[in-house]
């Protein structure tokens, strides 16, 4: 089953690295899930994303 995602490249700091690489082994999850999940929870909040589209990405604690 094919799907179109797009990447995303972006620079981070160690610190900021190291931070999302632990938050992610903590909640058994990738970088780029945890990632998008905090973003999408973001730009629903702001009202630039309306509707959240079905994907195998766990819910993040802003949506339990």
């Amino acid at each position: 089953m094919a799907t179109n995602k797009n990447r995303i490249t972006f620079q981070a700091s160690d610190e900021l690295k190291d931070s999302l690489e632990l938050c992610a082994k903590d909640r058994e999850q990738s970088v780029s899930a945890l990632i998008v999940g905090v973003m999408r929870d973001y730009l629903l909040s702001q009202g630039y994303l309306t509707v959240v589209k079905k994907q195998n990405i766990p819910q993040t604690q802003a949506e339990t």
